[in-house]
């Protein structure tokens, strides 16, 4: 009789809506050890109660958790240690982006394995029992393709949705990894690691024929590459399928991307809306936040999208102690540029980023050990966490946003998310 193992996704409060997309790395894991005879359970715990005493009975638990994610995940994980009593089992572990960046700092929170890095190749011998307790590195996967088609089969796809007038939508990541140099991401390396053309569009039949036809592509920058992008497009058209994707404002301006029609491919295959992290309203936050662009440029990119007959979201960030004037500043780049949707997030200093290691020197100061606490939702509020970073005025500059984010939406009458 194997194991019984079961992978947990937590919800996260920095998100607009639990379960609009399923989460990857769970179902890129199950696929895994699929692979190698091990059949396991996905429970996406979303709004539902969890039950304890089912997840006590279990072999393994494996978390896959994001920072934002890690209060519930530890919420949850010592429910079941306490439920547990004597029992060796269940057998806690935790991986993703804040067990990648905290490493053995989280051992203290109980945990049996903190998996650092990819994990693919450390799942199967960790649910075997092969491997020691502690903190546990996974290799580089270099050759993406080798991997499985994750195990979307698993999922009831009417479960993921924007709402029930949407829908349903799966999520596909043709790539790893991200070459940009901004201040507030937990980057590993610099670098991007990419899947074929090839494998890319077999992933998309996949979920074609499970019968969904939306797609939301979870790369950082999708547009990193013109002629891998096109070679895509061009073998994801006959499928009939809607998506949206990242862009960053570089490569969608790019000389080469408009010699190819890039942008023009991404459309008649199907793109409705792209999303771009222009973060900063003017020159003096885009080189704050190292973006590396110009507010020339940016507004380039918007405009490039718009003329392609796709929808343009924009993503900005509020920098905290900036007040009023700063909030008037993304102001009048939006009542400028006019984009279809906008993102506005509070400059938050994840662990593995610049701004976490280093904060004295963006002009920052906060409790290290409660950012997993900090969070801002446009319309639902404000939350610090308890680390001070945001004051009073931050506080107030930020609800002065939202109102005229919300006014601006309906005077402007701006469209319904297309997927």
């Amino acid at each position: 009789m194997g194991s019984e193992i079961i992978f947990i996704h937590p919800p996260s409060n920095m998100l607009e809506k639990q379960k609009m997309v399923p989460p990857l790395g769970p179902l890129q894991l199950i696929a895994v050890l699929r692979e190698n005879g091990h059949e396991s359970q996905f429970l996406d715990v979303g709004e539902q109660p969890v039950d304890i005493d089912q997840l006590s009975k279990a072999d393994y638990l494996l978390f896959t958790t994001s920072t934002p994610q890690y209060p519930e995940t530890l919420r949850i994980a010592r429910q079941v240690i306490q439920e547990r009593g004597q029992r060796k089992f269940p057998m806690l572990a935790i991986g993703g982006p804040h067990a990648s960046c905290m490493g053995a700092a989280l051992l203290k929170d109980g945990w049996n394995y903190v998996c650092v890095g990819d994990g693919e190749k450390i799942i199967t011998p960790l649910v075997e029992g092969k491997i020691n307790e502690g903190v546990v590195v996974g290799s580089r996967v270099t050759n993406l393709d080798e991997l499985p088609v994750p195990a979307y089969d698993i999922l009831d796809k009417n479960a993921y949705r924007r709402s029930q007038a949407y829908n349903p939508t799966f999520p596909v990541m043709t790539s790893r990894g991200c070459p940009q140099d901004c201040i507030f991401c937990y980057k590993d390396g610099r670098t991007a690691r990419f899947h074929s053309p090839e494998y890319v569009i077999g992933v998309e039949k996949t979920i074609k024929n499970l019968g969904v036809e939306q797609i939301v592509k979870y790369d950082d920058t999708f547009t990193l590459k013109p002629g891998r992008v096109i070679e895509i497009c061009k073998g994801i058209e006959p499928l009939g399928i809607t998506w949206r994707c990242n862009g960053d404002t570089k490569s969608l301006i790019s000389k080469k991307s408009r010699e190819m029609g890039m942008l023009r491919e991404m459309r008649q295959a199907g793109c409705g809306l792209i999303s771009i992290g222009v973060d900063g309203p003017d020159q003096e936050s885009l080189d704050y936040l190292e973006k590396g662009t110009t507010v020339d440029q940016c507004e380039e990119a918007i405009n490039l999208v718009r003329e392609a007959g796709m929808f343009v979201k924009v993503y900005l960030i509020y920098i905290p102690g900036k007040g009023f004037e700063y909030v008037q500043k993304l102001k009048s780049f939006i009542l400028k540029n006019e984009p279809d949707f906008v993102t506005l997030s509070v400059l938050t200093p994840l662990p593995g980023s610049k701004v976490y290691d280093n904060p004295r020197k963006y002009g920052l100061s906060f409790d290290s050990s409660k950012t997993e606490g900090l969070f801002y939702q446009s319309g639902q509020g404000i939350h610090d966490g308890g680390t001070g970073l945001l004051n009073l005025n931050d506080t107030l500059a930020l609800k002065d946003f939202d109102n005229f984010l919300a006014k601006w939406t309906v005077e402007h009458s701006k469209p319904a998310m297309p997927i």
